[in-house]
């Protein structure tokens, strides 16, 4: 009958061992703890030691991560720096000069270094606004007009996201467009789709959580697919500025 007695004993040591919350810090310090609430500035807990004692409290921004009872893991080693939002839906502003209409898609993954970008834009005008740029991408593709082009853009963030945050990547975009062409007084439209190739280097600022601003610049090559042209102009360098303002959700 005792030898019962102490097996369960021991069973419910065992469970109260397992019930514990382990609380990780950021220099690799960890302690057991019974963690009541976690906000933005503090980690609230007793001690498992001490389950009706008084509460303490920790900085956040001190706490890698927080290991549960029932086995889930919270990591707080990213949210800490900054409250951010993964999803991320831009208007570019500055495109409007060049005549595009353009609109993007941002979701950053859950490290907040990564963010896969979704861009549309439409031409509306046959009027383009040359940005002046150094040589050798000043007045390139001064003739030619966009129509619709989308793609996919790869943000890298090296120190993950933040109130000011760079970023750099490849984008590859795809699309139709036309150039203009002057023979003899005459103007003529040569119709053209179009892939594009560009490295991009940005700062996305963050003053609020939900709110951002964008500024890339982007520099690469656009390749036409047009039997009409020149072979010389099949190629060519191409660059692209924009500034975009930002709802994160």
């Amino acid at each position: 009958m005792k030898a019962k007695y102490l097996l369960l004993l021991l069973f419910i040591g065992v469970l109260q061992v397992a019930a514990q919350d382990v609380i990780i810090l950021k220099d690799s310090l960890n302690f057991d703890a019974r963690v009541l609430d976690v906000n933005k500035r503090t980690v609230n807990y007793r001690l498992y030691t001490e389950p009706e004692g008084r509460i303490h409290m920790i900085p956040t921004n001190k706490v890698a991560y927080i290991r549960y009872q029932n086995g889930s893991v919270r990591d707080l080693s990213i949210s800490n720096s900054y409250a951010f939002k993964r999803n991320i839906f831009s208007f570019h502003l500055l495109d409007l000069l060049v005549g595009d209409f353009t609109l993007t898609y941002q979701h950053i993954l859950a490290n907040g270094k990564v963010g896969l970008e979704i861009p549309v834009a439409f031409g509306y005008s046959s009027e383009r606004n040359e940005v002046p740029l150094p040589p050798p991408f000043s007045n390139i593709n001064s003739d030619f007009h966009n129509k619709f082009y989308t793609g996919i853009n790869l943000n890298l963030y090296p120190t993950g996201q933040g109130k000011v945050k760079y970023f750099v990547g490849p984008a590859i975009h795809f699309g139709a467009g036309y150039f203009e062409s002057y023979t003899h007084g005459y103007e003529k439209r040569i119709n053209t789709n179009y892939f594009r190739l560009l490295v991009n280097n940005g700062l996305m600022i963050s003053p609020l959580p939900s709110f951002s601003l964008k500024f890339v610049v982007g520099l690469g090559l656009l390749n036409t697919f047009n039997a009409d042209f020149n072979e010389d102009r099949d190629v060519q360098t191409t660059a692209n500025i924009t500034f975009g303002m930002s709802y994160r959700f």
